[in-house]
C-alpha cells in the first residue's frame, strides 16, 4: 500500500514546486527544486537499503561440510597458522604438533615435529612471526618457554612463584600474558594480565580486582585486536560456568564486556579470537554454540552447535593467511574419539552483500 502511494506524493510536490525550470538531457521540463529533492530521496533509499543489508547477522560457513581432518589429539585446543601450509596445534596434557595441510586440496596432515606431555607441558601458546618461534606458557616451569624454528627449547622468562596462563603476541610484537597464583578460579589479587616488550620489561599490568571489584578470576584465553589494538580477554569470574568477554583498550582499562545474561545459562568461553574486520569470535565450551560480537563486545549472533555441521564443539579457531578460518574441535569422549580440523568463512555484512 506505502508503495503505491509514495508516487502520487512525489508526483504531488513535484506540481507544487514548479519554479524556474531547464530541459534536461531528453527534452522534458523539470524543476531545479524538484531535481534536488528527486536526488535527495534516491539517497534516502539508498541509505535505507545499505542500513537494511548492514543489520544482516554475520555467521560462520564450512567451505566444504564433508572435509574432516581428524588429528591425533583428543581436542585441537589451540592453533596457530604460520603460512599457507604450515600451522601449530596443541593440546593441553597432550602434545604441541607443528602439521603441514591443505585442506583445500586433501582431508589429510603431515606431522612435521612432535613435543609431548610431560615434556612440554602448556596451558596455551602463540606464533611469533617476527623470530619464527612458539611461545608457550609453560605449567610445568612457571614461565614463558620458547621453541625455535630448529625446535630448540628454551626460557623466555620465568614468573615464580606465579603460574602462566593465556598468552598472544600483537602486530608490534608485545607479548600479553595471564598471571595467577594456581590454576584455579579462586579470587586473588596476584592475578593479572601484563604486557610486556621482547627483552622481558613489563609495560601495563592490569589487576583482577579494580576498585574493589573483582573483573576475573582465570584469563583463558587472549587476543589483540588489530582494528584498534584493544586487547580481548575470555575469563572467568570465580567459577568455569561464570565466563565473560573483556575488552581493554591499550591503557589497560575495561571499556566493554560481554556475559551470556539468558536465565540460568553457563557460558565457559573455551576461546576468543577475532575477524579481519574487528568482529570477535568465541565459543561455548558446553553447549558448542559460536558467539559472534562486534569489537565492543555487542552480541551480534548465536550459531547453535547444530546449525553449523562442525564436528564436536569448536574449542579454537585461527585465521590462515587467506583470511579463512581454520576450526579446531573437541571430540564426543569415547575411546577411538579424536578433535579435528575444519576450514570455513567468516561472513558479515559486507561480504555478504549480493
Amino acid at each position: 500500500m506505502e508503495e503505491s502511494k509514495h508516487p502520487k506524493q512525489y508526483n504531488l510536490r513535484k506540481r507544487q514546486n514548479i519554479s524556474k525550470s531547464d530541459d534536461n538531457k531528453n527534452g522534458h521540463t523539470i524543476s531545479k527544486e524538484t531535481s534536488t529533492k528527486s536526488k535527495y530521496s534516491k539517497k534516502e533509499d539508498k541509505s535505507s537499503e545499505t542500513e537494511m543489508i548492514s543489520h544482516r547477522k554475520p555467521t560462520i560457513e564450512l567451505l566444504k561440510d564433508w572435509q574432516i581432518i581428524y588429528t591425533k589429539l583428543h581436542q585441537v585446543s589451540t592453533i596457530c597458522s604460520v603460512d599457507d601450509y604450515t600451522m601449530w596445534i596443541g593440546s593441553p596434557s597432550g602434545s604441541l604438533l607443528k602439521v603441514k595441510y591443505d585442506l583445500v586440496r586433501s582431508s589429510t596432515i603431515t606431522y612435521i615435529k612432535e613435543f609431548e606431555y610431560p615434556d612440554v607441558d602448556f596451558y596455551d601458546f602463540c606464533y611469533d612471526f617476527e623470530d619464527d618461534r612458539i611461545l608457550y606458557s609453560d605449567r610445568k616451569n612457571s614461565s614463558i618457554t620458547a621453541i625455535s624454528s630448529e625446535y630448540e627449547i628454551s626460557l623466555f622468562k620465568s614468573f615464580r612463584p606465579l603460574k602462566p596462563s593465556c598468552i598472544t603476541i600483537s602486530s608490534d610484537n608485545y607479548i600479553f600474558v595471564g598471571l595467577v597464583n594456581k590454576y584455579s578460579y579462586d579470587e586473588s589479587p596476584s592475578r593479572s594480565i601484563i604486557k610486556m616488550s621482547k627483552d622481558g620489561t613489563v609495560c601495563i599490568k592490569i589487576d583482577s580486582i579494580q576498585e574493589g571489584k573483582v573483573i576475573f578470576t582465570m584469563p583463558h584465553r587472549c587476543i589483540v585486536n588489530n582494528i584498534n589494538n584493544n586487547l580481548i580477554v575470555a575469563a572467568f569470574e570465580k567459577s568455569k560456568s561464570k565466563g565473560r568477554i573483556l575488552v581493554f583498550n591499550e591503557e589497560g582499562h575495561v571499556i566493554s564486556m560481554y556475559t551470556d545474561d539468558r536465565h540460568d545459562v553457563k557460558f565457559s568461553p573455551s576461546f576468543v579470537t577475532c575477524s579481519p574486520g574487528g568482529d570477535i569470535i568465541c565459543s561455548d565450551e558446553e553447549s558448542g554454540d559460536i558467539f559472534m560480537l562486534d569489537s565492543h563486545a555487542k552480541l551480534l549472533n548465536i550459531i547453535k552447535k547444530g546449525n553449523c555441521r562442525i564436528y564436536g564443539n569448536s574449542c579454537s579457531m585461527a585465521w590462515d593467511t587467506n583470511d579463512q578460518l581454520i576450526i579446531g574441535t573437541k571430540s564426543h569422549p569415547s575411546p577411538k574419539s579424536t578433535g579435528a580440523i575444519q576450514l570455513a568463512r567468516y561472513i558479515h555484512d559486507t561480504e555478504s552483500k549480493d
